[in-house]
């Protein structure tokens, strides 16, 4: 890089710093990280609580090509259809920087349960109607389900069950999602598809 380029390179940083600056009124510190094997400049201020990543297209460096991003969703959502047993779905999730879904709203619901429908069949499992999300009762069996970020499901923002559910007892720990948009409970031992949610920062 020339002088000259890396002049004008450190112009610019300083200029978006100094905006942004203005903008939320706090302190501006630059940094460089690789995303995707390319090197990208992260905006951090005081009073933001995860940095500010752009890449060169505008959208966000979280992003991956095999989840669905609906339109206005904070949100991508991806169904994997080979089924697992719940822990090895959570750990995948988390894999791919993200987590098994938490529906926080009828609205989100009706929109995972339509991504859900169109995806491909459930393999390896009994219940292709199912998949696995995040909620338990791991923590307090048979008294309380909860989130995999340990809020109660009323707290989280939905707490739609399918008539008869939740069953209490024989295990009944791990959430999931009925293609028809209703929560289940279902047993520790049994391996269902899953649904994945990656937040776009």
């Amino acid at each position: 890089m020339s002088t000259k380029t890396a002049t004008m390179s450190v112009a610019i940083q300083v200029l978006l710093c100094f905006t942004l600056t203005l903008i939320q009124q706090g302190s501006c510190n630059i940094t460089y990280i690789w995303v995707y094997n390319n090197p990208t400049i992260v905006y951090t201020t005081e009073n933001s609580t995860m940095p500010w990543i752009r890449r060169g297209s505008g959208e966000s460096a979280n992003r991956r090509n095999d989840y669905i991003y609906p339109s206005g969703a904070a949100s991508g959502y991806k169904v994997h259809t080979q089924a697992v047993l719940w822990p090895k779905a959570r750990r995948i999730c988390a894999d791919e920087g993200g987590h098994l879904a938490i529906l926080n709203s009828v609205a989100e619901a009706n929109m995972v349960t339509e991504i859900f429908n169109k995806s491909e069949p459930i393999i390896g499992s009994d219940w292709p109607n199912y998949a696995s999300i995040g909620f338990h009762c791991l923590f307090e069996p048979d008294v309380q389900f909860v989130t995999i970020h340990d809020q109660t499901l009323e707290k989280a923002g939905y707490n739609q069950w399918m008539s008869g559910r939740p069953l209490l007892g024989a295990g009944r720990h791990y959430g999931s999602l009925r293609i028809s948009g209703t929560l289940d409970n279902y047993h520790t031992h049994i391996p269902l598809g899953f649904i994945c949610e990656l937040p776009i920062h």
